[in-house]
């Protein structure tokens, strides 16, 4: 019997090894990996047109890895306080926004990374530039944050209002991370929060559940994949029947109710508001024979499929009664970047010259 249990005991502790062992090597093999795909990017990005000549991008992509946040209530996560040479953010999560003097209207910007200036230094955010050429018409607040979605920005500028911060005008940026950042990888809310904070984690938990949450739902996707090709639902890759008409009305509608809750939020408090559809690849006919989205580790397929109906959707629905109200305040910049040069990085974002673009426009709107 002791004999027995000695070997139960050994061959128990031996499992446990092997599972420790395995699960270290795996760690550090895919930290490698990752280490590894990273640093391919970078060097995409840097080695682009419209990014090799500028002297400070490099440091840029520096920089934007030391941008770290922390849960924070109804919004999910705000970024965290950081001085480096490109990205300035302030104990209250705000970007640095490089401001003329001061002679005219409060503008606070909301949106997601566009907004923030993913890649992008201080001195080159779309906020910076409106008050570059805006004539010092305009001081201007970067409350943009990457990842966020149309209701996060309307909840930033909620709780402003509500800590009387109250602006004389609002531009918000929406469209990107409401189609792509929480439904490409069928994330819940949580997850998405999870996620976000758990990439900050120096812990080994955190460490492991950063790599598990996406394993985990990868297989569930998977899963969902499989079975829709069984029942015929999925026919293959190219066709992007990931979802159903009412899915994409769906998406149209949150976001326009986002904005038409925001809108309503102006007339209470007496600002104006203004609402842009966000620019991608995949809309107008902007120059982006350089871009590889493979590099940059995006699913070109999947987008290309997905942006174009939900923003068909979008515009539908504002010919709609229900958002009526809206037509005024809603503008479509998925034209802007029509131009024979290089502004793309990737899908979504760009170089200092798409926002000098967006910023331009912005002025225009304001001055009319």
């Amino acid at each position: 019997m002791k004999k027995f249990i000695y070997h139960t005991y050994q061959n128990v502790l031996m499992f446990v090894l092997i599972v420790l062992t395995t699960s270290i090597l795996y760690l550090i093999s895919f930290d490698f990996y990752k280490d590894q795909r990273i640093h391919k990017r970078d060097q995409y990005l840097e080695s682009l047109p419209n990014t090799h000549d500028i002297n400070w991008y490099h440091q840029a992509i520096v920089d934007l890895k030391k941008v770290k946040t922390s849960y924070s209530s109804y919004l999910g996560w705000k970024q965290n306080e950081l001085l480096s040479p490109t990205i300035e953010i302030d104990s209250n999560g705000l970007r640095r926004t490089v401001n003329s003097d001061f002679s005219g209207k409060n503008i606070f910007f909301t949106g997601g990374s566009l907004m923030f200036g993913t890649l992008i230094n201080d001195e080159n955010t779309i906020p910076s530039l409106v008050s570059k050429y805006g004539e010092s018409l305009y001081y201007c607040s970067n409350l943009g944050l990457s990842g966020y979605n149309s209701f996060q920005s309307h909840m930033t500028l909620k709780l402003n209002l509500l800590n009387g911060n109250i602006p004389d005008i609002v531009v918000t940026i929406d469209g990107g991370n409401d189609i792509y950042f929480k439904e490409k990888y069928k994330l819940s809310s949580d997850l998405i929060v999870n996620k976000r904070l758990n990439q900050n984690s120096l812990n080994v938990y955190g460490y492991i559940k950063s790599i598990f949450i996406p394993l985990i739902d990868f297989s569930s996707r998977f899963s969902e994949k499989i079975k829709n090709i069984k029942t015929g639902k999925l026919k293959g890759h190219e066709d992007n029947s990931f979802f159903d008409d009412k899915y994409y009305n769906n998406k149209a509608t949150e976001l326009l109710d986002s904005w038409l809750l925001s809108k309503k939020m102006s007339d209470d408090y007496n600002f104006d508001f203004y609402a842009i559809l966000q620019p991608n690849i995949f809309e107008g006919d902007p120059f982006i024979s350089y871009i590889d989205l493979e590099k940059t580790y995006y699913d070109f397929d999947y987008l290309n499929g997905i942006y174009p109906r939900i923003y068909k959707e979008i515009r539908l629905l504002l010919k709609t009664t229900r958002y009526k109200e809206l037509n005024d305040y809603v503008y479509d910049f998925t034209d802007i970047f029509n131009i024979s040069e290089p502004v793309y990085i990737d899908h979504l974002h760009c170089t200092p010259n798409g926002n000098e673009l967006i910023a331009k426009r912005i002025i225009d709107i304001l001055k009319a």
